[in-house]
Parts: C-alpha cells; structure tokens; sequence
C-alpha cells in the first residue's frame, strides 16, 4: 500500500521521535544523523531564506525574484527531505540479518522481564526504534554493554 507524501512525513516526525539518540548506534544506522540534520535544518532554514531573500533583492535587484524564491523553495524543503527520508526508512522492512538481531534483543528484553509487544511477522524499522528505545530506556548498564 502506497502513502501519501503527508503521510510519510508525519510517520517520519514521528520515528524521530522514537529512534534512541544513542552514540552506540551511529556507526550500524544513519538515522541519528539525519535526524540530527533535519532537526539543524528546521531551526537554521528559516533564518537562511530570510538572509537570502534579502541579500538577493537588495544587491541584485528585482529582476531576480524568481531565482531568490527558487532558491528559498529549496531551502525550506530541506527538512522535509529529511521527513520523508526518515517516513520511507521506518516503513521499510528489515533487512533478514537486522530481523534475526531484533528477535534476539526481543527475546533477551522478554527474558529481563520487560513487556515487549506482540511479534512482529515483518518487523519494519519503526518497530526496531521502539525496541531499541524501550531496551536503552528500562535496561540496565550490564545488558546494554553485552547488546550493543
């Protein structure tokens, strides 16, 4: 089933939300840094096209108005490039050796007495973020070095 583009950018705010801001995982996932770039984007971006629109017009006049508003266009859209990058990723299945890794810390998460929700017969990366947050989150030091 296909999404809609505003649905894969609210599913990719949302997994931003979800996905544990943990150094540990930065050199298997590339998620933390496109979040982290994204988040950049949306509070750098504005001030930008602002900057932009007006050093534009001011030095170079009217008559480029439209490649100062091309140019702000582009800019406002790069967050949202980050959303629907982060929407796409969390809607993908995992890959069968990340499916094998997640029943894993499923199963050991289960074993330290956490609850963990029902299988997943295709787990998808928004499933992995929440394992991943809930193990960081309610686990102790000793399991997240033997995990992670």
């Amino acid at each position: 089933m296909q999404k809609s583009l505003f649905a894969l950018i609210k599913d990719g705010q949302t997994y931003s939300e979800v996905w544990p801001v943990r150094q540990e995982l930065v050199g298997y996932f590339p998620e933390l840094r496109v979040i982290q770039a994204t988040q950049f984007a949306m509070k750098t971006m504005p001030a930008l096209v602002a900057i932009s629109l007006v050093v534009q017009i001011s030095f170079l006049g009217n008559t480029f108005l439209p490649s100062a508003l091309t140019i702000a266009i582009l800019l406002l859209s790069l967050p949202v490039q980050g959303y629907l990058w982060l929407g796409k990723r969390a809607n993908e299945t995992l890959s069968i050796a990340l499916i094998g890794w997640y029943r894993e810390l499923e199963q050991k998460l289960r074993l330290n007495g956490n609850e963990v929700p029902q299988l997943h017969t295709k787990p998808r990366y928004f499933d992995l973020a929440y394992l991943l947050k809930r193990a960081f989150d309610e686990t102790d030091r000793a399991f997240k070095q033997d995990n992670f």
